[in-house]
């Protein structure tokens, strides 16, 4: 029986001999679930399907996130005033201007299918943002009850990573021709750049709310996991935290008024170790850079000025030039926009520019583009402006996490259209924005 009358859901059962039981479950943390463990453990069972027994099929992570999006659509998305009138109007524009290159698409892709599965990472991150921070005005969720469940579904990923590498059933990250490890997932890249941005968001509640030694080293382990992806990315990622953290550790006081000698001292001890952690995961990282010549030709290939995203981005330009200028303004859906960048691409039939702003602008125009960097500089404008004048170590922490996946937005893409990765960004937007209204509330005069 479920009740529905609290936040909560009473469950009750019976058993033979035993009589009734019943647990609660709150609402709140069954939603979080929901919008954050879940989908993980799915894109887990996943890999394993693909890469153990070949069986190739949607993605159940892809199922639960499109379905996610349109229960968000359907029971929340006129409830995100509760961010401000700014981030509200931003995401409200994103969502409606992600919907002109649906109508193209429906008109002239032969594959709308694939378009509307794409539409709904388009608007994945801004949907999930608003509903995080509808469900902490809702239920009044603080920012532990967030980044705990964020903790989790952090754990699922390192798991993902790190025990199918210890039973050997683990996948190369680039194949038999170089170095690194990606566990069980499909897209190993992306799934180590969310774990470390996840990994540096929950950092503020390992150090500055909820101290544990077990944590600490899960925390660890985390580390190691997205280092052993053996990427650049996972290099500068882990590097650019380490730096982060310490800082934020060094400048910043949390919210707990008194902390015990102890928690102090052991709390001083782990910054050490992390420190000269996060420099072992980096020289390990360098090592598996170099320990093949496939990575030794793309180092000496990019030192010498030769890119291959630059030659994808040049591809795309080329094609934005070629197509109609009405479909900048509208966008054609990512099917139709993929096939016309491989034309301009040798011996492919589909690619992309594999940055956000120009994947944006092709695939669902010019609007689009600019309502989405507009959200995401707002996301980071509020963060600075929370960490300069209320000296936040959770808009710093949060705020670095952000920062990180604009430039890898801008830079590399796999950002705002891959969900795993959108997921971190919009936890962290949701607590910046609603940190940043707490603090105004709580310094404005009483009347």
């Amino acid at each position: 029986m479920l009740t529905h009358s609290s936040p909560n859901l009473f469950i009750s059962t019976s058993h033979a001999g035993f009589g009734p039981r019943s647990f609660c479950i709150r609402r709140p943390t069954l939603l979080l679930f929901l919008c954050l463990p879940l989908p993980a453990l799915a894109d887990v069972v996943y890999g394993g399907m693909v890469n153990l027994l070949g069986f190739n099929t949607i993605s159940p992570g892809v199922a639960l996130r499109g379905a996610l999006v349109f229960f968000i659509l359907f029971t929340a998305f006129l409830k995100f005033n509760h961010l401000g009138k700014g981030a509200a109007i931003l995401i409200y524009l994103m969502v409606f201007c992600s919907v002109p290159a649906l109508f193209v698409s429906a008109f002239t892709s032969d594959s709308f299918f694939s378009d509307v599965i794409h539409g709904t990472k388009a608007i994945f991150m801004p949907l999930l943002l608003g509903f995080v921070a509808y469900l902490i005005n809702r239920y009044r969720i603080d920012e532990s009850t967030i980044l705990r469940m964020l903790e989790v579904w952090t754990y699922v990923m390192t798991f993902g990573f790190v025990i199918p590498d210890a039973l050997g059933i683990s996948v190369q990250t680039y194949g038999d021709y170089a170095a690194g490890s990606k566990g069980l997932f499909v897209a190993g890249n992306d799934s180590a750049l969310a774990l470390g941005l996840g990994l540096l968001a929950v950092s503020y509640r390992l150090f500055f709310l909820r101290f544990s030694t077990l944590r600490f080293v899960m925390f660890l382990l985390g580390v190691f996991a997205v280092v052993g992806v053996g990427s650049r990315t996972a290099l500068l990622l882990t590097s650019a935290s380490g730096v982060v953290i310490l800082v934020a550790i060094v400048f910043f006081q949390g919210p707990r008024m008194s902390v015990s000698l102890f928690e102090k001292l052991w709390r001083s001890i782990s910054s050490v170790i992390l420190l000269v952690s996060i420099a072992y995961a980096v020289s390990f990282g360098i090592a598996l850079q170099t320990a093949s010549e496939y990575q030794r030709e793309k180092l000496h290939d990019l030192a010498e000025g030769a890119h291959p995203r630059g030659i994808l981005i040049l591809s795309a330009l080329q094609y934005l030039d070629d197509r109609e200028g009405w479909k900048n303004f509208t966008g054609e859906g990512s099917h139709n926009y993929g096939i016309g960048v491989g034309k301009f691409w040798p011996a492919a039939s589909k690619k992309f520019a594999e940055v956000d702003y120009l994947d944006a602008y092709g695939a669902y125009g010019a609007p689009y583009l600019v309502t989405s960097h507009i959200l995401m500089l707002f996301i980071v404008f509020i963060a600075i402006t929370n960490t300069i004048y209320y000296r936040s170590a959770l808009s710093f922490i949060l705020g670095g996490a952000s920062v990180a996946y604009l430039f890898h937005s801008l830079l590399a893409g796999h950002a705002l259209f891959t969900p795993t990765v959108a997921t971190v960004f919009a936890v962290c937007g949701a607590l910046i924005l609603k940190e940043g209204q707490l603090r105004r509330m709580r310094l404005k005069p009483t009347q």
